[in-house]
């Protein structure tokens, strides 16, 4: 027996020794005693009958905080099997539809600025349709609108949204939008009220002055700022049961902007409970790395909670690893009916891996390095690391380029710096609420 490397145990200056599982995700306060026996029985596990009885060894066994010689490697054998069973599920398709590369914004971070500007023609929407009958054992569809900039191609969702949903043994189960918002109208909501819409993400770039400055209309003279937040209370209002995720822009630049818009749009958060603001890390692909690094974003969260009041979600939540790039029923379809593993690709030719057109699948080479070689369950590290049930692997693209370019880009979530600092922060939150009670 031995103490699993799942289990972190620490001595917190203010809240006494806490105890944490990430392959139970518990977490607990604990006695000195056990603190100090649970510390001699990792240096010493042959001393667990002298400082465990039968009854405490029972209690960590079964919290996970006490495991067999190899039972921590064989969870995470089970986990990659769990990992690839996920992914190759075969009765749910998803695609990511963009009916256009084209943009009414000119953003100068934007990583489809060169690639050319294409609309769906009603051709291609006949072709997604037969692409979608061919997947006979599929009955679940996941539909996200993307970019370019959807909207500007609105006919063309409204026109091939009403052809899937007539697809007979096929329903669709999940249904959103990435946008601008500029273009959002109410005649647009209307129809995403009539057709179920789930998630509709908006975008800024931080407050009123500074996304004004980066967020860049085509015409140069007009500000966007304004009409987005408009076109988000819209949505809110026309879109009661849609969740409405408000993504700030987050770069080495604009730390301090997302508490800015928190402020800005507080009473319009306050009062629509639908509104949900996320701060959005900006990776630069072509470099293969994000704008912040790994201590500053888990900063940037010490920093909203601490210094501006704003709540956090410190506590981790499990993570099976993986995103739709790595499952092979999901797809990115371009407005040509090319086929994509990632949205980041689109437009890219070299990254194309077949066509609804033709039913084809032209590059299984890449397809296979997304499906087989991108998760972390291949990573010796990662198999070594404490937070593997806590962690979703980091970008499957940006793990490939690794692989491939011989880069060597940091992928650990911020959590394995600030492991300590999140869960005395989670505790002591904790308590304040249970004293108000």
């Amino acid at each position: 027996m031995k103490i699993s490397k799942f289990t972190y145990i620490f001595k917190s200056k203010n809240n006494g020794c806490l105890m944490y599982n990430s392959r139970t995700n518990s977490f607990a306060e604990i006695s000195d005693t056990l603190f100090d026996k649970l510390e001699s029985f990792r240096i010493n596990p042959e001393r667990i009958t002298e400082l465990f009885n039968q009854d405490e060894l029972d209690v960590l066994i079964k919290a996970k905080i006490v495991v067999k010689e190899n039972e921590d490697e064989d969870y995470v054998m089970t986990e990659k099997m769990r990992y690839y069973m996920s992914g190759f599920h075969s009765n749910s398709l998803n695609l990511t539809i963009a009916p256009t590369t084209e943009c009414n914004f000119r953003c100068p971070y934007c990583y489809e600025v060169n690639k050319p500007k294409k609309f769906m023609t009603s051709v291609v929407e006949d072709a997604i349709v037969h692409f979608i009958e061919k997947h006979e054992k599929t009955d679940q569809i996941s539909l996200t609108w993307y970019g370019g900039e959807p909207l500007l191609a609105f006919q063309s969702i409204k026109s091939l949204y009403e052809k899937i949903s007539k697809i007979e043994g096929k329903r669709i189960v999940q249904h959103s939008i990435i946008t601008n918002g500029y273009l959002m109208d109410k005649e647009k909501c209307l129809f995403f009220k009539e057709h179920q819409l789930n998630m509709v993400q908006f975008t800024l770039d931080g407050c009123r002055e500074t996304h004004n400055k980066i967020r860049l209309h085509k015409n140069k003279k007009i500000t966007t700022y304004d009409r987005i937040v408009e076109n988000i209370e819209l949505c809110a209002e026309q879109l009661p049961e849609t969740i409405i995720n408000v993504r700030v822009h987050i770069d080495e630049n604009r730390l301090e902007e997302y508490a800015k818009v928190h402020g800005e749009l507080k009473k319009l958060c306050e009062k629509h409970q639908n509104i949900h603001l996320t701060p959005g890390f900006i990776t630069d692909y072509e470099r293969n790395c994000e704008l912040l690094d790994r201590q500053q974003r888990g900063q940037f969260f010490i920093d909203l909670y601490h210094k501006h009041g704003i709540d956090v979600q410190f506590y981790p939540s499990h993570e099976l690893g993986g995103c739709g790039a790595t499952c092979l029923n999901s797809y990115v379809v371009g407005p040509e009916g090319e086929l994509y593993k990632c949205w980041v690709d689109v437009g890219n030719k070299d990254r194309i891996i077949g066509s609804v057109c033709d039913m084809k699948i032209h590059n299984e080479y890449l397809l296979a390095n997304y499906l087989v070689n991108s998760n972390m369950y291949d990573d010796d590290e990662c198999k070594q690391c404490m937070l593997l049930p806590i962690c979703n692997g980091g970008c499957p693209i940006r793990r490939l380029n690794n692989k491939k370019k011989g880069l060597n880009e940091n992928l650990c979530t911020a959590r394995k710096d600030f492991l300590q600092q999140y869960l005395e922060t989670h505790y002591e939150i904790k308590k304040k609420q249970e004293s108000n009670v």
